[in-house]
């Protein structure tokens, strides 16, 4: 099973097309999370959560918050 040179350059060709269809994919990805990251000290990507929670009158102690008031300053 000898290829000769022309089937030889059109395989090449396919596989430099599907390599060049895969990389494109990847430098896209690249592209979208260097402009996000760029762009994350900006206003776009905020958003204000309120979190409104009611809790009984004289309480000895706080009471337990979760895992998500770990970054909160509550003393």
């Amino acid at each position: 099973m000898a290829l000769n040179n022309r089937e030889i350059s059109n395989k090449v060709r396919v596989y430099h097309r599907y390599l060049g269809f895969f990389l494109t994919g990847i430098m896209f990805m690249y592209a979208l999370s260097g402009i996000t990251l760029t762009f994350r000290d900006k206003e776009y990507f905020k958003k204000e959560v309120f979190i409104e929670k009611i809790i009984e009158k004289d309480l000895k102690e706080l009471p337990s918050t979760g895992a998500w008031c770990k970054k909160c300053r509550i003393q």
